[in-house]
Parts: structure tokens; C-alpha cells; sequence
């Protein structure tokens, strides 16, 4: 689960430096910490010899849950100016085309991840999960500065 493992060491990023942010990026910190958090719970139930479906439902229907608040947490206000603390580039706010393509794919991904969930097949679930890994890695190559 490589790209999935990569995401949510992305996502822990944000996480860790949610204590140091500006209250217009705290929703954006709080809101990843929450996706990080039961991506994590979900990674580590699938990693169990017999994982439990009822946790890998509840972890990836609360990801689905957050999903859509992606489009929220980045609002202009929020975009990369000294003295405001974020890791967000301002390719998210020059392009937002290529950024709402990005968005989308991680709410695609996490309602797939939900799907999956629902049947009740581990292995529907393990590729799921990579795939909505997949969207974060992605869109943090390519929207997130990682040196703040």
C-alpha cells in the first residue's frame, strides 16, 4: 500500500503543525487531522490477519463523510501570504481548474473507498484505499509545499 502509506505521511504533515497555524487555516489543518486520522485506522485494521468489516466500513464511511468539506478548506483567505503559516502552494489558488480536478478525485476516491467498504471484501477495500492514497499523494505533489 505504498501511495497510501505516502498520503498519509502527507497528511500527517498537516496534522503535526496543526498547533501553529492561522485561524484561517485551522479549519484546513483540522479537517486533514480528521481524514489522517481513520485513513490511519483503516491502513492499520487492514494490515490485521482477519481485519473486521465493520471498522473498515466505519473508517471509510467517515472519510467519505469529510470528503466533500475538501472544497471548504481552502478559501482565499487562506492562500500563501507572509505571517500566515501553510503549506498550501499558491498554484491551488492560481489554478484552481487543476485544483478542483484534484479535489474531485480525492471525493471520488473516498466515496469508491466507502463502496468497497459496503461489500465487505478486504481486497476491494486494500485497492480502495490505495487509490484514494493515490489522490492524496497526488494532489500533495503537486499543491503542497512541505519546507513551512
Amino acid at each position: 500500500m505504498g501511495a497510501a502509506a505516502a498520503a498519509l505521511v502527507l497528511i500527517g504533515g498537516v496534522a503535526a503543525s496543526a498547533h501553529d497555524v492561522s485561524p484561517t487555516v485551522q479549519p484546513r489543518a483540522d479537517f486533514f487531522h480528521a481524514v489522517g486520522k481513520n485513513f490511519k485506522a483503516l491502513r492499520d485494521e487492514l494490515r490485521k490477519p482477519a481485519p473486521a468489516a465493520g471498522e473498515l466500513q466505519k473508517y471509510a464511511k467517515a472519510i467519505d463523510d469529510l470528503a466533500p468539506k475538501v472544497t471548504t478548506v481552502f478559501p482565499a483567505n487562506s492562500a500563501p501570504v507572509p505571517g500566515v503559516k501553510t503549506e498550501a502552494k499558491a498554484e491551488i489558488w492560481s489554478k484552481p481548474v487543476d485544483f478542483a480536478k484534484a479535489q474531485d478525485d480525492f471525493v471520488k476516491a473516498a466515496h469508491g473507498l466507502n463502496a468497497a467498504a459496503a461489500k465487505g471484501d478486504v481486497g476491494l477495500v486494500t485497492s480502495a484505499a490505495q487509490t484514494l492514497g493515490g489522490t492524496c499523494k497526488g494532489c500533495h505533489d503537486k499543491f503542497r509545499d512541505e519546507k513551512h
